[in-house]
Formats: C-alpha cells, sequence, structure tokens
C-alpha cells in the first residue's frame, strides 16, 4: 500500500511537471516559433524548403528548425541498401539543421528541446500520442486533398484517376491512433491543371501547402481554437499496388486509361502483355494524329506520317483506342512504333504470317 502511494504520487509530479513545462512553453513565448518537421519524401520537400526560408527571412515565424526522417522505401533513393531521400539529404546539407531517425524517437521517446509545434508532410508513419503530446500547441498535418476526401497515403494519385477537377490541401490537427481524421484549420481549393501528371500536382499541392502553413504559424494559437470537425463524405485513398499499372483493355475506355498512365507512369510501369511477354508503354499521345476507328479491344495499330516518322502505336479499347509513342517488350530496351510494327507485326519472309495477336 505504502509503495502504490509513493508510486501514484511520482507519477502525478512527473506529470505536473511536465503540464507545467509545456504551460511556461506557451504563456513565456510567442514568434518565432520552434518548429519539428516530419516528412521523407519530395512532397515533403516542399513544406521543408518553405519553413527553412521563413526562418532564413527578416521577420521570421519559424525560430529553431529540427527534422525527423525515416529511413525506409517510402523515402526512396536507395544506395547500398541504405535510404538517401530528399529530407535526408537537406538535413545533412543544410547547416542549422538538426536531424533525427524516426526509429531513434519511437526508441528513445520524444526529446524535442523547447519546441513549440510540429508541422508533419507526407511522413507515412502513424505517429503515437506521447509525440503529438511533446508539443504545447501539438502537430500541424499538411495533407494534399480537401479532407475528408482521400484520407490515406495516395490522394494525389486518386484525383488523377478519377478524374477530379478540384482538389486541394488541408492543414488539419494530429488525429491520434489513426490518419487524416484531425480537426480542420484551413484549406484551399485549386483547379487540377489539365493533362496533369502526379509529379507536377504533387509539386502544386506542395508549394500551396507550404504557404499555408506559415500562413497559420503567423496565426498561433487562434488557428488552433477555430479548428473544426471534418464534415462531408469520407473517400479513402489506399496505397496503390504495382498491379494497378495493367491496363483492361476491354474494360477500360480511353480517358480511364489516360487517366491512368497519367496518375501512375512516373511511379510504375503502364503495361500489357503481348504473346505471353510483359509490355511497359511509354509516352502518351495527346492528339488524334493517325487515330484509327474500329480496333478490337487490344488490337495494335501503327500510324506512320512518313517513311521517316516513329509513328504512334494505336491500340484498341472500350469505346476507342490509346496511343504510346514507345514501348519496352521484356527487358529489351525501348522501342518506337516503326521498330514494332517491323519487328512484330509485318512478315519477314514471303509466306510468313502476319502477326495477329492482342494485348491482354
Amino acid at each position: 500500500m505504502l509503495i502504490a502511494f509513493f508510486s501514484n504520487r511520482i507519477l502525478l509530479y512527473k506529470h505536473l511537471r511536465c503540464c507545467s513545462h509545456c504551460y511556461r512553453r506557451l504563456t513565456n513565448s510567442g514568434p518565432p516559433w520552434n518548429v519539428v518537421f516530419f516528412g521523407n519524401d519530395y512532397v515533403s520537400i516542399a513544406v521543408l524548403n518553405a519553413l527553412h526560408s521563413n526562418q532564413q527571412s527578416d521577420r521570421p515565424v519559424v525560430g529553431r528548425l529540427d527534422v525527423v526522417y525515416s529511413s525506409t522505401r517510402h523515402s526512396l533513393g536507395w544506395k547500398g541498401g541504405k535510404a538517401e531521400g530528399p529530407v535526408w539529404k537537406f538535413v545533412k546539407e543544410t547547416a542549422g539543421v538538426s536531424g533525427t531517425e524516426w526509429c531513434d524517437v519511437l526508441r528513445d521517446g520524444p526529446a524535442f528541446r523547447d519546441a513549440h509545434v510540429g508541422v508533419l508532410a507526407s511522413f507515412g508513419k502513424l505517429v503515437p500520442e506521447s509525440v503529438i503530446d511533446a508539443f504545447p500547441y501539438q502537430i500541424i498535418n499538411v495533407h494534399p486533398s480537401l479532407l475528408p476526401r482521400y484520407r490515406g497515403s495516395a490522394p494525389i494519385l486518386h484525383a488523377i484517376l478519377n478524374g477530379d477537377s478540384k482538389t486541394g490541401v488541408t492543414l488539419a490537427t494530429m488525429s491520434r491512433n489513426s490518419f487524416d481524421k484531425g480537426k480542420i484549420i484551413s484549406q484551399r481549393e485549386i483547379t487540377i491543371p489539365r493533362d496533369c501528371y502526379s509529379l507536377e500536382l504533387s509539386r502544386i499541392l506542395s508549394k500551396l501547402g507550404g504557404d499555408m502553413v506559415i500562413e497559420a504559424l503567423n496565426d498561433l494559437p487562434i488557428v488552433f481554437n477555430k479548428a473544426s470537425e471534418q464534415k462531408g463524405r469520407v473517400v479513402l485513398a489506399s496505397k496503390l499496388k504495382k498491379s494497378d499499372g495493367v491496363v483492361h483493355w476491354s474494360e477500360e475506355t480511353p480517358a480511364s486509361i489516360e487517366r491512368r498512365y497519367r496518375a501512375l507512369s512516373e511511379l510504375m510501369s503502364i503495361r500489357s502483355v503481348w504473346g505471353g511477354t510483359s509490355v511497359a508503354f511509354i509516352g502518351l499521345v495527346s492528339d488524334d494524329r493517325g487515330r484509327p476507328i474500329d480496333l478490337r479491344p487490344g488490337e495494335p495499330f501503327v500510324a506512320l506520317v512518313d517513311r521517316h516518322d516513329p509513328g504512334v502505336v494505336w491500340i484498341g479499347c472500350k469505346e476507342g483506342c490509346v496511343g504510346f509513342y514507345n514501348l519496352c517488350i521484356g527487358s529489351k530496351s525501348p522501342i518506337n512504333a516503326r521498330q514494332f510494327q517491323q519487328g512484330y507485326l509485318v512478315a519477314k519472309l514471303p509466306g510468313d504470317n502476319v502477326v495477329s495477336q492482342l494485348f491482354v
């Protein structure tokens, strides 16, 4: 009984001391704020650059800037088994910015000296309550969609895949034990540019997110006091798999195949099968040059303007066809449409049968 009594007193003392420490940081400080940034990939970098640029400005709202990153395949750029992603490189190359591995934070617990607020962008990790509560103003989540639409790890890809005309950026509080369910601090909508690819849209949204974070830091703590619950229909944006790059010619229209290409081709191969061999398509045709009519789903047709033209490979699909400039068959080097026609569609000797296979 006596041991339990003193143990409870010790826990209470530690809790009050932590709360008192956070209270002093809240009441005895103002801009510039000490910020800890959580991020990994190229979407993260624009937000991190915005924070660092503000820190170096004449009237900064960012004081000390620390960075937390994780060495995983999500951060890209593996060399010799070690991840050297863009955030990792930023930390190593930028004077005055210290970095901490996420695994060290989990192992040793949060030790963010005099930090006021966290900023998280495309981090890809579930942040425990102990880390969230280490900040008097907790953590701002920068999410590239208009929440609650596209909660999850791939909102930009899903926006293009689904043919959305609008998207945007949401700043939200960090939700506990879940992803992207926090209260909304601010939102900004944009029109998705015509024929936009995923990396281009990522750059647009991450730049916008960086600007919004600086605005939010200027208005601390008012922005947290005005944060509101998410409203509207929840749409999930789950991580996409390699199989999502496979084209199903009899089921997809030209518009859906083009959206798939613009969403995924910079991250994975958009592919099909020809004669039992995997084929990746390179270079989507955006005009109607030589576009045929009445192709069967999966049927190829090579359009050539003249004898020097590398050509276009048109492939039939549901309600039309879609064109590509180059193909990569199996493990071979990419070939253009003319080379595909000469190597796979034209009889090489008199009496040879012209290959009549379809893409499947």
